[in-house]
């Protein structure tokens, strides 16, 4: 047997964002000791993209494939402030890369099992005359074998990539209050559900995502949502208690661990209010508009539905839909 692996599920890249002379402080989900660890021991899981091929041949192309996606997003990240506004190059390239942060989680690897477990059961049930028992379990550990989880990962990358690049961006700048990270570091925003912490809200769809949050380093974030207007040009100085909720989702939906930055002692109790978006505190003003059933957004649900099954779809093109031109291939 091939040896296991360790794999960042995390790229170490993005974690240095987080540290001091490559060490940073790992919180375990639930309480505990707080460890100061290299970067190298953060966010690791053993053969975590090993794909398991015929004859137990193993497979590392998927790991070499997503490190690929993120070496370019992390050159964007590292210089975000002389880079903003992002040209659409810079944009694509951050938008791959928090596509492929949602879909290596293991939130995701959980979503895709058990959807495609009940999938298969529910197509089994509506067949009346067909075995159940083994033979259903059968099926099912096909359809969610490696290489199909896989090509259904490439294709999702598309998708979620389509959606997310098309939406508004505006950067987060904190003079106080840290930020911090975790071992699922993107926070969705689904247009419905109550204000409850919990890992990825992958069930409903990326189709009623109205916001997304991303930690970008100690001191900034990347704030998406649904805005028919170009980017933000200007950073927006953000709040103390813009960290406390960006902080508390982030913390709240960590697998194993969520990091700060050694010396820093970043807040994650949010105020007890109603806040579940961020759209009211960034934008305020009535002439600042921020419509969840924008043009844009439906013309980038659209164009993600176009995106194909299969293996093919890990060479179609990252698509964007920008306000009054409707999508447009990625550079």
């Amino acid at each position: 047997m091939a040896e296991q692996r360790r794999n960042h599920i995390v790229p170490r890249g993005y974690l240095r964002q987080f540290a001091v002379d490559d060490r940073i402080d790992a919180h375990v989900v639930g309480g505990g000791p707080v460890r100061r660890i290299s970067t190298r021991d953060a966010a690791v899981r053993k053969s975590f993209y090993v794909l398991r091929r015929t004859r137990g041949l193993r497979s590392t192309d998927l790991e070499a494939s997503l490190s690929d996606m993120e070496g370019k997003a992390l050159r964007v990240i590292h210089r975000v402030d002389d880079r903003w506004p992002l040209s659409e190059n810079d944009k694509a390239l951050l938008t791959e890369f928090l596509a492929v942060q949602v879909v290596r989680s293991p939130s995701w690897r959980q979503f895709f099992y058990r959807t495609a477990s009940r999938s298969v059961r529910d197509w089994v049930d509506e067949r009346e005359g067909l075995p159940g028992g083994p033979q259903t379990d059968d099926l099912i550990a096909y359809v969610t074998a490696d290489p199909l989880m896989a090509a259904r990962l490439y294709r999702h990358v598309r998708v979620l990539g389509t959606i997310i690049g098309s939406m508004h961006a505006t950067l987060l700048v904190f003079g106080s209050g840290r930020l911090l990270t975790s071992d699922q570091p993107v926070v969705l925003i689904p247009e419905q559900g109550g204000h409850s912490v919990a890992p990825l809200p992958l069930e409903g769809g990326m189709a009623g995502v109205v916001e997304l949050w991303f930690p970008l380093r100690h001191d900034r974030a990347l704030l998406l949502l649904w805005k028919d207007d170009a980017d933000n040009p200007s950073p927006h100085r953000a709040s103390p208690q813009l960290a406390r909720i960006i902080n508390k989702r982030v913390a709240g939906q960590a697998d194993v661990h969520w990091f700060s930055r050694p010396g820093d002692r970043p807040s994650t109790l949010a105020p007890p209010s109603t806040i579940r978006t961020l759209r009211g505190l960034v934008y305020p003003r009535a002439d600042e508009i921020v419509n969840e059933r924008s043009q844009v957004r439906e013309q980038a649900l659209l164009a993600a539905t176009k995106i194909p099954l299969g293996a093919e779809s890990r060479g179609h093109p990252l698509t964007r839909v920008r306000p009054g031109l409707g999508p447009l291939d990625a550079p």
